[in-house]
């Protein structure tokens, strides 16, 4: 059975893969409505992307609206090894910050991983590693990443990824489970992002979350396409 080729293995919930966009290929992803980011492949090598939470815009007042940019700059050294680094801000406070006195209270945090990804665009894995900075002072232990996706069914696939926030006093863990169901241009997720401070208080696995990808460019013929069973 023919079913749609996976453009959306270049990324995750949150993260992306070491898997590189074409030029000119990109996506426009909405998460739960409210946040909404682009990305867009400038070279075969180097993509960059950015996002916004809308609702912030009109609620939030002290430190401005939730948004965030990205670039990262990847290859394949074979048809399923990938290498990568990725260097992001998230104008959002890390969850430690709330411990810090008023005086040295901060906006935002950035991080630099390195990457590497085991895989097609159907079944990979990515471990990702680096080190964060929130305007203030570096983090005191590194930022890791670990993801994995795989094709379960020809246009569904299963994704997960944990993120930890490694500090010698308070390390910050936060973990996703979820599905992507694939179409040919647009996708749908739908999922579970659990930490044990903050989702974990509004329910007992955590909160729900769904998303929309639209993908627009052109993937031009290439092994990383993933194109699964026919």
């Amino acid at each position: 059975m023919r079913h749609s080729a996976n453009r959306n293995g270049t990324q995750y919930f949150l993260l992306t893969s070491a898997l590189p966009l074409d030029r000119g290929e990109g996506y426009y992803k909405n998460i739960m409505v409210s946040f909404n980011q682009v990305a867009i492949g400038v070279t075969k090598n180097l993509s960059i992307g950015a996002g916004v939470d809308v609702a912030s815009v009109v609620t939030t007042r002290t430190r401005g609206p939730v948004w965030f940019g990205r670039t990262q700059l990847s290859g394949s050294l074979s048809e399923v090894a990938h290498l990568g680094v990725t260097a992001f801000y998230l104008n959002y406070p890390l969850p430690t910050a709330s411990e810090l006195p008023d005086g040295e209270k901060t906006n935002g945090f950035g991080a630099a991983l390195g990457m590497f990804t085991l895989g097609d665009a159907d079944r990979q894995i990515t471990v990702a590693g680096g080190w964060g900075h929130d305007g203030k002072r570096a983090t005191r232990g590194p930022v890791l990443n670990f993801a994995g996706a795989y094709r379960v069914f020809p246009n569904v696939s299963v994704i997960t990824e944990h993120w930890i926030l490694v500090d010698p006093d308070h390390s910050f863990p936060l973990h996703t489970l979820g599905i992507r169901v694939i179409g040919e241009y647009l996708s749908m997720d739908a999922g579970l992002a659990y930490d044990p401070e903050i989702t974990s208080r509004i329910t007992g696995v955590g909160l729900p979350f769904i998303a929309a990808i639209l993908n627009f460019g052109h993937r031009r013929g290439s092994p990383l396409n993933g194109r699964g069973p026919r």
